[in-house]
């Protein structure tokens, strides 16, 4: 064991949203986000850049009215000069970890009064749904069977088997969802000594009868007398 110096880990924190860039319609929101650490010069790069909160955001207020017109505007001006746009939440959970999945979130028409509307555009509606992690899931990878452990007999074989990634990266067993492969199996191994000498006479019987290439050779196994058995 040895001890090792790793970069301090650092923290997202942010400030106060701003008041909307415009006093009427469609803004900007700004906040100031950094990366606190233990160094004196904090840099980004010691936090998550994945998780890094967003710097801006939009903003809906009501709807501007045209300055060079004095005349006031009724209920019907204000639907003919409405400005209506999508509001979209935040993506939800994944339904899948691995394997392609979809996520889903909630997208609404409003108007510039804030409230709902069925008036917008339907053709530039944003996605309610998304594919997400994409990547393949975690799976077994098998190695070769090993010789049996004995040369006559029963014996064992055995295997290696690991749960990787799409990344090949060696994983956790419990990564992997479908059942594990099993690593060992059985095997036999038999020679001329594990034969009995029924079996034994059978084999040799069969190698001369080749070799003679004799018609005779019709019966599977020769007859052997009490006599030839002691």
């Amino acid at each position: 064991m040895r001890i090792c110096q790793l970069p301090p880990c650092g923290r997202w924190t942010t400030g106060k949203w701003s008041e909307c860039s415009v006093t009427c319609g469609t803004g900007i929101q700004s906040r100031r986000v950094m990366c606190l650490s233990n160094e004196r010069n904090p840099s980004d790069e010691r936090c998550d850049l994945n998780s890094k909160p967003r710097k801006e955001r939009g903003c809906h207020l009501r709807f501007c009215p045209n300055s060079s017109s004095s005349q006031e505007i009724g209920q019907n001006s204000v639907e003919n000069r409405s400005e209506y746009y999508w509001r979209t939440g935040l993506w939800g959970k994944c339904s899948k970890s691995c394997g392609g999945g979809v996520r889903r979130r909630q997208v609404a028409c409003y108007d510039d009064l804030g409230k709902h509307s069925q008036k917008c555009d339907m053709e530039k509606k944003p996605a309610d749904t998304s594919q997400c992690n994409l990547e393949n899931c975690p799976y077994w990878i098998l190695g070769e069977w090993s010789q049996c452990s004995s040369t006559c007999g029963k014996g064992i074989q055995t295997r290696l088997v690991q749960c990787i990634d799409y990344k090949k990266t060696s994983l956790t067993k419990d990564r992997c969802t479908l059942p594990m492969p099993e690593t060992t199996k059985q095997c036999k191994n038999f020679s001329m000594y594990t034969l009995g000498l029924d079996s034994m006479v059978a084999v040799f019987y069969k190698l001369w009868c080749w070799y003679s290439n004799t018609i005779s050779c019709v019966s599977p196994r020769p007859e052997i007398s009490p006599r030839q058995r002691m």
